[in-house]
C-alpha cells in the first residue's frame, strides 16, 4: 500500500539513500521522482466503517468544488427534452462526480498539500551533501541533473538547510540562453529562505542583474530576471540590508518606466516587495505617501517570539460577538468540545453556572453582577482555562475548514517552499506572427482539411477531388449523354414521373 510506504521512515530513509545511486539511474530517477511527487492528501487505511462512509460522501457532496460544479449543469428546464439533451445533462453529471471525488481526494489543488515525505528524512542535510557531490562527478545528464537540483532545493526549502555549495554550483547555470532556464531560476529561488547568509546572495542577485535585466536582452528574460530577484529578497529579506544595496534597488525600479508591459510589471512588483520590507531604499516617488519610513528587514538569523497564543483573537471575537457569520453559523452547529478525551457541553455548563449563580445569596449581589459582565479583552493578566484552550482548537479546526471549502490555501511550510516556473514569468504580451509564421499556420490548415479523417474514411466528395481526371473521363461523357436523352424524353414517362411526385 503506498500509502502505508509514505508513513514509514525507515522505508523513506531508503528511498533517500536510493537517489544517490549512480551506478543505477533509472532506480535514482524513480527515487527522486518519488519525492518530487508525493504531495496529495493520504489516505489512512481502516477506515471502512459504513458511517464513515456515509460522513465522507456527504463531505464530498457538499464541498464548495461539488457544488460549483452541479451549479455548471445545464438541465434544460425550460427547453424541449430531447434524447440529445438527456445525454448532455448525464454527461454533465457524470462530470460533476469525477470533479468531486477527485477534489475530495486531492487530485485537484482546492488546498494546501498536508503531507510530504520530503518531511519525514531522518537526515537531510547528508542526503543533499550526497546529491551535491554526484552533481559536481558529471556523470549524470542534464534531465537528471535537473531532478537533483530540484530535489536538493526542495529539501533546502522545507528543513532550512545550510547548503552553500548549492547556490555557487547553480551560478553557472543562470544565463538567458541557458537551456531550461525558467526553471532553474525557480530552483534556485526554491533554494532561497531566511537562513542563508546573504552575503551568499548578494553577489547571485547582481549575477541576476547583470545577465537578465538588459537592454540587450529580450523583455522576457528581463521580466524573468526582475521577478527572481523579488522572490529573493520576499524569502531573505536580510539581503536589502547588505551594502551596495541602494543603487541597486533604485535601478531595477528604475524599469517601471519601460516601454514593455510586463518588465513594467515585474519593475512594480519589486518596487512593492522593498516598499514592504526596506522603505528607505527607495526614491521618494516609489517609496509611497504611507510607507513607513522607520520599517526595516529582519536581521540575519533573528527570530520574532510569539507575544500571544495563536488563535487568542478568535476567542476574542467569540467572546465579543463579532465573529464572520459563516464561522459562527458553523461553530455554533457543534455544541461539543473535546477537552482531553471528553466531550464537554459548552451550553450545559453555561447553563449551570447560571442555576449556580441563582442560589447565590442577596449578600453577594455585587459579586453575581460582576460575573455577569462581559470578559475583557484577553491580555498578559488572564490566564486561560482548559476549556478557553479547547475552544482555541475549535474555532481554529473550524476556521480552517471552511477556507479549505472556499478554496483559499493556507501558510504551510510546504506550501510556502515550493515555487513553480510559472510564478517567475509574470506577464506575457501576445506578441504578433510574422508572414512566415501566419503561411505556415495557413498551409497547416490546409493540410489537416484534406487529411481530415472520419470513422468511415473520406467521403465520395473528397474521393472525387482527389481522384485522377482520367479515371473520370468516361464517367463524366456517359452522364453528359444521359442528360441528353433526359430532354427528349417521351410524354408518357414525365406524366409518371410527375404522378410519383405528388405521391411523396
Amino acid at each position: 500500500n503506498i500509502s502505508g510506504i509514505r508513513r514509514d521512515v525507515g522505508l523513506i530513509d531508503a528511498l533517500g539513500r536510493a537517489c544517490c545511486d549512480s551506478e543505477r539511474p533509472k532506480i535514482a530517477r524513480t527515487a527522486i521522482y518519488f519525492f518530487l511527487g508525493v504531495d496529495k492528501f493520504v489516505v489512512f487505511e481502516g477506515d471502512s466503517d459504513s458511517e464513515d462512509e456515509e460522513n465522507e460522501n456527504d463531505a464530498i457532496y457538499n464541498s464548495a468544488t461539488a457544488r460549483a460544479a452541479r451549479d455548471s449543469i445545464d438541465y434544460h428546464e425550460h427547453s424541449k427534452k430531447t434524447r440529445k439533451r438527456g445525454r448532455q445533462v448525464a454527461r454533465q453529471t457524470k462530470r460533476a462526480a469525477k470533479i468531486a471525488r477527485q477534489a475530495a481526494h486531492g487530485d485537484i489543488d482546492t488546498s494546501q498539500p498536508i503531507f510530504s515525505a520530503i518531511e519525514l528524512l531522518s537526515d537531510p542535510q547528508i542526503l543533499c551533501e550526497r546529491l551535491l557531490s554526484r552533481l559536481r562527478a558529471h556523470k549524470d545528464k542534464f534531465e537528471t541533473r535537473i531532478l537533483i537540483l530540484e530535489l536538493v532545493s526542495r529539501l533546502a526549502a522545507v528543513h532550512k538547510l545550510q547548503l552553500l555549495p548549492l547556490y555557487s554550483y547553480l551560478q553557472r547555470y543562470l544565463d538567458p540562453k541557458q537551456r531550461q532556464v525558467t526553471k532553474l531560476l525557480a530552483i534556485f529561488v526554491q533554494g532561497c529562505h531566511d537562513l542563508v547568509p546573504p552575503d551568499e546572495l548578494r553577489p547571485l542577485a547582481r549575477h541576476l542583474a547583470d545577465r537578465f535585466v538588459s537592454d540587450r536582452n529580450a523583455p522576457e528574460a528581463m521580466a524573468l530576471g526582475i521577478n527572481a530577484i523579488t522572490n529573493i529578497v520576499n524569502r531573505c529579506p536580510a539581503l536589502l540590508d547588505e551594502p551596495d544595496m541602494l543603487g541597486f534597488a533604485r535601478d531595477l525600479a528604475a524599469y517601471s518606466k519601460h516601454r514593455n508591459k510586463s518588465v513594467v510589471i515585474a519593475a512594480r512588483s519589486w518596487i512593492n516587495a522593498v516598499r514592504h520590507q526596506f522603505p528607505i531604499l527607495l526614491r521618494k516617488k516609489d517609496r509611497g505617501k504611507f510607507a513607513d519610513k522607520t520599517a526595516t528587514p529582519i536581521k540575519f538569523g533573528q527570530i520574532d517570539a510569539d507575544t500571544e497564543i495563536a488563535g487568542v483573537d478568535l476567542l476574542e471575537a467569540y467572546e465579543a460577538g463579532t465573529l464572520p457569520q459563516d464561522l459562527a453559523a458553523a461553530f455554533n452547529g457543534e455544541k461539543k468540545i473535546d477537552i482531553l478525551d471528553d466531550d464537554i457541553d459548552i451550553d450545559n455548563n453555561d447553563q449551570d453556572e447560571e442555576e449556580i449563580d441563582d442560589d447565590i445569596d442577596t449578600d453577594n449581589n455585587d459579586q453575581v453582577e460582576e460575573e455577569e459582565q462581559p470578559r475583557a479583552m484577553i491580555g498578559p493578566t488572564r490566564i486561560l482555562s482548559t476549556e478557553d484552550f479547547a475552544r482555541i482548537r475549535a474555532l481554529k479546526a473550524k476556521a480552517r475548514e471552511l477556507a479549505v471549502e472556499s478554496g483559499s490555501q493556507h501558510s504551510s511550510v510546504y506550501t510556502n517552499a515550493l515555487v513553480k516556473p510559472s510564478d517567475l514569468e509574470g506577464y506575457t504580451v501576445k506578441r504578433r506572427a510574422t508572414i512566415e509564421e501566419r503561411r505556415a499556420k495557413v498551409e497547416a490548415g490546409r493540410e489537416q482539411f484534406q487529411h481530415r479523417l472520419h470513422p468511415g474514411g473520406k467521403t465520395n466528395a473528397e474521393k472525387k477531388r482527389t481522384k485522377n481526371y482520367l479515371m473520370l473521363q468516361k464517367k463524366a461523357q456517359r452522364a453528359a449523354t444521359s442528360k441528353k436523352r433526359s430532354r427528349g424524353a417521351p410524354k408518357q414517362q414525365l406524366l409518371r414521373d410527375k404522378r410519383k411526385r405528388r405521391r411523396l
